[in-house]
């Protein structure tokens, strides 16, 4: 798939005055450019709907003739809960040679989580789908299959998310004393430091 550029004029006070941003190929000549542009709000809003969701989409027209690459990136960034995410899919949709009402859609999905209270702990997947065949031409059925198709990508997170918890996890905890405490990380490294600094002290009276 051709990568398609998304604009970068995104700054966090653009991003809490309009989460949506649009970007539709001028030269794109393609009947479907508009029409996903009009039916892209209600996926949105289902999907990409947080407030701390900033949320983009462009249209342009791809490299074989009729094609269509739909490119979507959702960030997230909450400070408060400690999280950042980042949601980026590329799509190609290209008239079905058998029937001109109907398309054949594929594309990559890429998600990145990262969760950073007291830890580090990070999830990159990369999906990919079709060729999916006989997909009415239409701007909403379009969309309704990329619906199916990332509901297999957040199914797929929690999957992921629940084995590295009850498994992934809990081989890390083998390994660390068994406290029962939660672990201080800021106190430790200050505690390291001052071991450090008396050791350094002890270093230099016994020379």
């Amino acid at each position: 798939l051709r990568a398609v550029s998304v604009s970068s004029e995104w700054t966090e006070g653009t991003q809490r005055e309009n989460k949506s941003r649009v970007i539709v190929d001028a030269s794109s000549s393609h009947s479907l450019a508009s029409t996903i542009t009009d039916e892209i709000k209600p996926y949105r809003e289902k999907y990409f709907s947080h407030k701390n969701v900033s949320f983009k989409h462009s249209v342009s027209d791809g490299g074989n003739d009729g094609e269509l690459i739909l490119a979507i990136e959702a960030d997230l960034a909450s400070a408060s809960n400690f999280t950042a995410a980042q949601w980026c899919a590329t799509w190609s949709i290209q008239p079905s040679s058998g029937s001109p009402e109907e398309v054949t859609l594929e594309g990559t999905v890429k998600v990145h989580t990262y969760n950073y209270e007291d830890c580090n702990v990070q999830f990159a997947i990369q999906n990919t789908f079709g060729p999916k065949s006989g997909v009415e031409g239409t701007a909403f059925a379009i969309l309704k299959q990329i619906s199916r198709f990332d509901q297999e990508v957040f199914d797929g997170l929690t999957t992921e998310h629940q084995e590295a918890s009850s498994t992934g996890l809990k081989s890390l905890r083998r390994i660390l004393p068994v406290t029962k405490t939660k672990m201080e990380w800021s106190v430790l490294a200050h505690r390291f430091v001052h071991a450090l600094e008396e050791h350094t002290n002890n270093a230099a009276t016994a020379e």
